[in-house]
């Protein structure tokens, strides 16, 4: 074997690629080549250094961790708090609806204007609890109806004009109006579709935008 082919061989048995005769007859070269016994002896010198070195420091990361699973557990919770606002939504929009359609259709024009007026506000609950991001648009016309509701309810009630247990169902949209802001509060911060559209996009590279 010659001194090029042993330290081919030399370099694939580093490499575990040299099979047992190729090995065999490198070793009986060494044997009696000190050029090659050096030439392998800083071959696996630099093996050695090349697969063992210091490892690189990681950061800790079990705080940023720790901070994303509460996070998430945070996100959980506003999460199911969310749905019950919704839903109670759905809920007071259905009674709305069911003290509401009965009244359409009858022969006293105030009555089917207030019922016409409470089926609105339960389309409107309903749309709401469809979809939240709708709920700052409604928000000021139904708290002010329910403000103005309530301020002629107390009027009346206290002037003796009508009977308390009477006006209770006006109740329905002053719940309605709080669960609202429940679920407008809820919703802060929360990306909503519109604004994402809307948002300006950065310009593709060698593309020019165009202004209307």
């Amino acid at each position: 074997m010659r001194c090029d082919q042993c330290r081919e061989t030399v370099s694939a048995g580093l490499d575990r690629e040299a099979s047992a005769d190729e090995l065999t007859a490198a070793e009986a070269h060494l044997a009696r080549c000190g050029a090659c016994r050096a030439w392998t002896s800083e071959a696996e010198r630099l093996g050695r250094q090349l697969r063992v070195r210091i490892a690189d420091s990681i950061p800790d990361l079990s705080s940023a961790v720790v901070a994303a699973a509460g996070d998430l557990r945070h996100e959980r919770r506003a999460g199911r708090g969310r749905n019950a606002v919704r839903i109670g939504l759905v809920a007071v929009a259905a009674a709305q609806l069911a003290l509401a359609l009965p009244e359409l259709g009858g022969r006293d024009h105030a009555g089917n204007e207030a019922a016409s007026w409470a089926v609105a506000a339960a389309v409107g609950l309903l749309t709401a609890a469809a979809t939240p991001r709708r709920v700052l648009g409604m928000l000021p016309v139904l708290s002010v109806a329910a403000l103005v509701l309530v301020l002629i309810t107390f009027h009346d009630v206290v002037g003796g004009h009508v009977h308390v247990g009477h006006e209770l169902p006006h109740g329905l949209l002053v719940a309605g109006v709080g669960l609202l802001w429940l679920l407008r509060d809820r919703d802060t911060g929360a990306p909503r579709r519109d604004e994402e559209v809307l948002a300006p996009r950065p310009a593709r590279p060698g593309t020019a935008r165009r202004v209307a």
